[in-house]
């Protein structure tokens, strides 16, 4: 079985820390260094190569929708990028009233 390589994007370091753990003790995964914000994401996607990206939507700096894109076009133009990235988003919970 391959290894899934995964890339967390959070800024609320509870849930990242959260999910770093959880994932890193399943079996054929391997977890990446996570990311505080978007712009830390794009430049870690270009760096490390994952597989599968858990974005947030919803953060600082650069949110994950930006972040998204500018990643989904580095990898159509090549790079240091899979070709067909695997992304799931979380908007997070207990964070109304953030715009």
């Amino acid at each position: 079985m391959d290894t899934i390589r995964v890339l967390i994007a959070e800024d609320n370091e509870l849930y990242r820390q959260s999910l770093y753990r959880m994932l890193s003790g399943e079996e054929g995964m391997e977890v990446l260094e996570p990311a505080r914000d978007g712009s830390e994401a794009v430049e870690k996607a270009g760096q490390l190569s994952p597989d599968v990206i858990l974005m947030d939507i919803d953060m600082p700096e650069q949110d994950g929708l930006l972040a998204t894109r500018i990643i989904r076009e580095m990898a159509a133009g090549g790079g240091n990028h899979p070709e067909h990235p695997q992304w799931l988003g979380s908007q997070g919970l207990g964070r109304r009233g953030r715009s």
